[in-house]
């Protein structure tokens, strides 16, 4: 039995395509995903709360009216112009189709709701509990405003295999 389960030509053979993804990372300044299974499920993971929160935005309309500040004008407008970027944003990032843009369109919408709403709200609010709940929110708004960003520089990439294929095609020709 090999080194974790592999055979001696196994470890060797992942490892030179583990170096060579990350020539591939280099070459072309992007992040190369090792496992797709992983890179789908952080996908997932990641979107999944733009995509519920941006449908209730239109299904509980007045919820999200009420938690923005009163002084904000159109309010009803802000919150459905915000369910159709996170949703659009969401959208892009899950299905890998110009992630870049759609974490871009991520932190379009979590910069202004993660300060205007939950930082307000976090120093605002009347109840003691519902200002610590917030204080939470805005931090979790913090982090995944991170990740958009971390999303808007690196995209997201397909499975190394086909990544390997076409640095081979491009060394060869």
């Amino acid at each position: 039995m090999g080194y974790h389960g592999y055979e001696a030509a196994e470890l060797d053979l992942r490892e030179q395509t583990i170096e060579e993804a990350r020539i591939i990372m280099t070459e072309n300044d992007d992040l190369v995903i090792i496992h797709p299974a992983i890179g789908i499920a952080a996908r997932i993971l990641f979107t999944l709360i733009f995509l519920l929160s941006g449908i209730t935005h239109f299904t509980n309309l007045k919820d999200y009216v009420a938690l923005m500040p009163a002084a904000i004008p159109l309010r009803p407008f802000w919150v459905i112009i915000s369910a159709v970027v996170e949703l659009a944003g969401a959208a892009m990032i899950l299905f890998n189709y110009r992630p870049r843009l759609g974490g871009w369109l991520i932190v379009l919408f979590l910069v202004p709701v993660t300060i205007v709403v939950h930082g307000t709200l976090m120093i605002t609010h009347p109840d003691p509990q519902m200002r610590a709940a917030n204080v939470s929110f805005f931090l979790k708004g913090l982090a995944m405003i991170a990740c958009a960003l971390f999303i808007t520089q690196f995209g997201v990439r397909g499975n190394a295999e086909k990544n390997l294929e076409v640095s081979g095609q491009r060394r060869a020709g």
